[in-house]
């Protein structure tokens, strides 16, 4: 049992606020990861083809930052010929345009955009904090059972080292 939970009085605060610590950490990773993976990151939706994806007349454009014609031909997306707003790029894996597109997550299955990047960095947020807490809590049982005793270990004490060692590996990635 970690040093913190050794009295009884110290176990009767200790033990709820580690029980509801491990229950926020959880509910607000899961929520976090549905609600980057369910809201999608905005992708931009289909409109009437440009005239210059029909084939139809296209127009002389000059290239001056002033020019209408050359940022209406530039604001479509060459790849799925849809409107291509500001700071936005085509992904290739899910196949549409997406506003302020910072990369597609193999661990969420989605691309994070303008919509989604919120809950993505909530999400990356709480993985960290469940680490950290995870970590915490385990320094103590490795402490005891590898630094403090030497030979001979009491049995109890074994069987929970014996404990320890067999669960140590459980959350690492």
């Amino acid at each position: 049992m970690p040093y913190y939970m050794r009295s009884p009085g110290r176990a009767a605060f200790f033990l709820p606020l580690h029980f509801f610590l491990v229950i926020l950490l959880s509910v607000n990773t899961v929520y976090n990861w549905m609600a980057c993976h369910f809201k999608g990151p905005g992708i931009v939706p289909p409109s009437p083809p440009s005239p210059q994806a029909q084939g139809g007349p296209q127009k002389a454009h000059s290239h001056r930052s002033g020019d209408s014609d050359a940022q209406e031909a530039d604001s479509f997306c060459k790849t799925c010929q849809r409107p291509k707003p500001p700071k936005s790029y085509h992904c290739s894996t899910c196949g549409g345009c997406v506003p302020y597109f910072d990369h597609h997550c193999p661990f969420v299955a989605s691309c994070i955009g303008v919509n989604n990047q919120r809950h993505f960095i909530m999400f990356l947020l709480d993985m960290l904090l469940a680490g950290l807490y995870a970590q915490f809590m385990s320094f103590w049982p490795f402490y005891e059972c590898y630094w403090t005793y030497v030979e001979p270990v009491p049995a109890a004490i074994q069987n929970r080292c014996a404990f320890v060692g067999r669960n140590s590996l459980i959350f690492v990635p």
